[in-house]
């Protein structure tokens, strides 16, 4: 891709998400709420603007290894934000999940920050093609266990809350959410 196409997919991405920090913090009264809400969008950024240049054909092969590690940086961020999200909306106490998610988040982004979770990528006539460390598999398999965990827990919130209102955010939250998070996890990982 070129500079102007690079540029147009990570506005279209971000100009979102930046309205969506913008707002929760004029908008938003509870602090963790507004919180949250910040922590998941710039989650989200850092996660999607390296996804982009790793595509990038005006950069050098360093600059799209350093991206490509970003990538998986920004993803284990994502996933931690999206669990917090959910945690918080589903109303759930702090248990024993929660510690081991944070531990797995720290062992995650200490593997991928060392290369042994992907290592850059590979100049090729055809594509780029990601190296991939040791842990990329366990790296995979985390987050998406990760991920279904949260959606079980905003599933669960949906089923014991009375209120419609409710209901139809954690609906919202939970649809859309399924395919923000879900499906590019499987796709980059695999």
């Amino acid at each position: 891709m070129n500079i102007s196409s690079s540029l147009t997919l990570i506005a279209v991405f971000c100009a979102p998400l930046v309205a969506m920090i913008a707002y929760s913090s004029v908008r938003l009264t509870e602090r963790r709420t507004r919180w949250l809400f910040i922590a998941l969008a710039t989650a989200l950024m850092v996660w999607a603007v390296p996804l982009v240049l790793v595509r990038a054909d005006f950069l050098n092969a360093s600059a799209i290894a350093t991206a490509s590690r970003l990538t998986f940086l920004g993803g284990v961020l994502g996933v931690l934000g999206l669990y917090f999200f959910f945690e918080h909306f589903a109303g759930f106490s702090r248990g024993k999940v929660r510690y081991a998610i944070l531990i797995n988040s720290i062992v995650l982004l200490t593997a991928t920050a060392f290369g042994l979770v992907e290592q850059g990528v590979q100049p090729s006539p055809v594509h780029l093609m990601p190296v991939r460390g040791p842990l990329h598999r366990y790296y995979v398999l985390s987050l998406v266990v990760t991920v279904i965990y949260s959606f079980l827990m905003i599933f669960l919130a949906y089923r014991k809350s009375e209120s419609a209102l409710l209901r139809f955010q954690l609906r919202s939250i939970g649809g859309y959410g399924f395919l923000g998070f879900l499906f590019p996890i499987i796709n980059n990982g695999l």
